[in-house]
């Protein structure tokens, strides 16, 4: 796997520690064993910072450092290794993209590929939210960005996951963001809320009512396909045609 790797003395292994735990420090790290015997002490108080203090909710002191405590609630086990691996490859293509943005990129990731290869890229099913398609899981995992880009330096996990890829998986994806992917949100929002898959999900439902119901492969597979019968859906000219002809109200 191109990593090397070495066996660290107790001695190395506390000097990590004390690394870790004492960042910014310019104070070397002074020990050996016969200290400990001379001065009554544990390893642990060679390593320990000077304190700690973590009476605020979010911040926190440890030795002369301050820092803020963050959390990432992390649903990957909801997610099917295909998803991770899309995702993945959506950050590895470059660009800012909002959450908003990635939802309804996956939609289109998932309709064009059933069109192209005659069956579903991911397990998951998208729901009709108010805002267009929207794969729960995913939405859970960066709400937090909101209307901001997400960050996907955070993310270890999606890290390589687009190696698991096909040519043919890849392909659909590259068409996808070479064309909707040009888009804002918002724009492909406006899209979404055109097209009969999300309209037929939401039923009766008002603009702004809140709604789980799913929008069904069948129904996503369906309607791509008539689109296909329209627009070279194999090409990114003939998506941004689509595109274009489904944003003219909105411009």
């Amino acid at each position: 796997m191109g990593v090397s790797c070495h066996s660290l003395s107790g001695y190395d292994r506390l000097k990590v520690l004390f690394t870790a735990l004492n960042p910014g420090t310019r104070e070397p790290f002074l020990f050996n064993y016969d200290m400990v015997a001379r001065t009554g002490l544990s390893t642990k108080d060679f390593i320990a910072p000077t304190g700690f203090d973590f009476r605020e909710r979010r911040y926190f002191r440890m030795g002369d450092q301050i820092g803020a405590v963050s959390y990432l609630n992390i649903l990957a086990s909801e997610l099917s290794d295909k998803m991770l691996a899309v995702i993945s490859y959506i950050f590895k293509r470059g660009g800012e993209i909002t959450p908003l943005a990635l939802q309804k990129i996956l939609y289109y990731v998932q309709g064009i590929y059933m069109v192209l290869q005659g069956t579903a890229i991911y397990s998951e099913d998208c729901e009709a939210w108010v805002h267009g398609p929207v794969y729960e899981p995913v939405y859970s995992m960066f709400k937090n960005f909101k209307y901001n880009p997400i960050d996907d330096s955070r993310y270890i996990i999606f890290r390589d996951r687009y190696r698991e890829l096909t040519e043919d998986e890849k392909k659909a994806i590259d068409l996808v963001l070479e064309s909707f992917g040009m888009y804002s949100g918002k724009m492909l929002e406006f899209i979404t809320h055109n097209e009969t898959p999300w309209v037929d999900a939401r039923g009766n439902c008002l603009p702004s009512e809140i709604c789980k119901e799913i929008i069904t492969k069948s129904a996503i597979g369906e309607y791509f396909q008539g689109v296909a019968k329209k627009y070279d859906i194999g090409t990114v000219e003939g998506l941004n045609q689509y595109i274009h002809d489904k944003s003219e109200r909105h411009i």
